[in-house]
C-alpha cells in the first residue's frame, strides 16, 4: 500500500511512526513533512492547502491512501477534491464538507 500523509507537525509524525510499522506499507511519504518524518518516509514538498495539487500529487505517485493530519486541509476542501477526481479509488481519511461543517459548528467553551 502507498500512503500519503498530508502535514508536518508531531500529529503526522506520529501517525508516520505508526504507519510505518505496518507489513502492508509499500511506500510512504509525507507532505511537507519535517526532518523526524524523513526518518520514516519519504517527504515531499507541495502545497497541502490546494486541493488540486494535492490530487495530482495522489495521481502522480499512486497512492492507495490519503490521511490528512492538519484541519487547515480539510477547510480547503482536500478530502472533497480527492475523492471527486481520483479515478484510481484512493481512499482519505478525513472529514469531507458535510462533516467539515458540523465539525466547525461545534460550541466552543469559554473559560471566564
Amino acid at each position: 500500500m502507498r500512503v500519503l500523509i498530508l502535514g508536518g507537525g508531531g500529529r503526522e509524525h506520529a501517525l508516520a511512526w505508526k504507519i510505518a510499522a505496518s507489513p502492508l506499507l509499500q511506500k510512504l511519504y509525507i507532505s511537507p513533512g519535517n526532518p523526524g518524518t524523513a526518518e520514516l518516509g519519504e517527504n515531499i514538498a507541495g502545497d497541502i492547502l490546494d486541493p488540486k495539487a494535492v490530487l495530482k500529487l495522489v495521481q502522480t505517485l499512486g497512492i492507495d491512501l490519503m490521511v490528512i493530519g492538519p484541519e487547515a486541509c480539510l477547510a480547503a476542501g482536500v478530502t472533497d477534491a480527492v475523492r471527486a477526481g481520483e479515478r484510481r479509488g484512493a481512499g482519505s481519511w478525513g472529514h469531507t464538507g458535510r462533516g467539515r461543517a458540523s465539525n466547525g459548528a461545534r460550541p466552543t467553551l469559554r473559560i471566564l
